[in-house]
């Protein structure tokens, strides 16, 4: 399955499976953050950890932590070596 990205000149094609694609429609539709149950109505992001998505209040909380810095470096590392579906270093 073929999923394409707005770039700023034209599209870029990329290569998404099934599972990859629900995963990102569910993303976009849930309702509640995966880690505290709260609305998304406010917003919405990826965790640096694992792939929840959670709201802003736990996102500012994760940012925090001592590890964050090591989480964002290793998925800055993967899209490097172009792996867009890195799982994160754990929560």
């Amino acid at each position: 399955m073929c999923h394409f990205v707005r770039k700023s000149k034209g599209m870029i094609k990329s290569e998404r499976t099934l599972k990859e694609v629900k995963q990102l429609d569910k993303f976009y539709t849930q309702q509640f953050c995966d880690r505290c149950h709260g609305s998304l109505k406010d917003g919405r992001t990826m965790s640096m950890f694992n792939e929840q998505c959670i709201c802003m209040k736990c996102k500012e909380a994760e940012t925090r932590r001592e590890d964050y810095q090591k989480a964002v470096d290793a998925d800055r590392e993967e899209i490097k070596k172009r792996n867009w579906n890195f799982k994160g270093i754990g929560f």
